[in-house]
């Protein structure tokens, strides 16, 4: 039997598709799941009215964005929120669509999580839990609405998993500045 050579053990994920670039087919389905993860997120985010709760968020960031304060009250969310959409109403101006803009950025960043997770999840675990995040009707409904879980889980997932993995990071965020009940989502099914 013949030795093997390197090249019988690329996987397709790791062959070129251009002979001269270096863009592999990994590279290819990645593009393609997150172009999909921006078409369903920002597809007419402006086109309904807000709902009750997002319309709190909203009318209190722009007092914020306005110059009229802040001023925090256990009954809604922690100040992130606010301050994130208040950020978004002053770069973008206040509307509909721009009062999403910073919960949808957070559940884009929710499914990208995966990407730095490559060393644990491999390439193709990285394309499957990306794939995966991009069509759950959960992640794609909360990164709609201007509500606190996006972001909680975007600062709670890496911290909780490079808990999980022993790397020993701290985080930087405390939970409670996203909500009241900073273990809104289950992270420890990384392990």
């Amino acid at each position: 039997m013949g030795e093997r050579t390197s090249e019988q053990d690329t996987s397709f994920l790791d062959q070129p598709v251009f002979g001269v670039w270096k863009i592999t087919w990994w590279h290819v389905l990645y593009a393609a799941i997150l172009v999909f993860i921006l078409c369903t997120r920002f597809w007419a985010l402006g086109a309904r009215g807000y709902e009750h709760d997002e319309s709190i968020h909203a009318w209190e960031s722009w007092k914020l964005a306005t110059g009229q304060g802040y001023r925090h009250d256990p009954v809604y969310h922690g100040p992130f929120l606010y301050h994130i959409t208040a950020l978004v109403f002053l770069l973008f101006g206040d509307n509909d669509f721009t009062g999403r803009l910073g919960a949808v950025l957070g559940g884009i960043a929710i499914t990208l999580m995966p990407l730095f997770m490559r060393k644990w999840l491999g390439k193709k675990g990285v394309l499957l839990t990306t794939a995966l995040m991009a069509i759950s009707p959960v992640i794609m409904a909360r990164s709609r609405y201007i509500w606190h879980d996006q972001w909680a889980i975007a600062f709670n997932l890496p911290y909780d998993t490079a808990a999980d993995l022993g790397s020993g990071m701290k985080s930087r965020f405390s939970p409670s500045s996203f909500s009241e009940r900073p273990k809104a989502f289950p992270t420890n099914w990384v392990k």
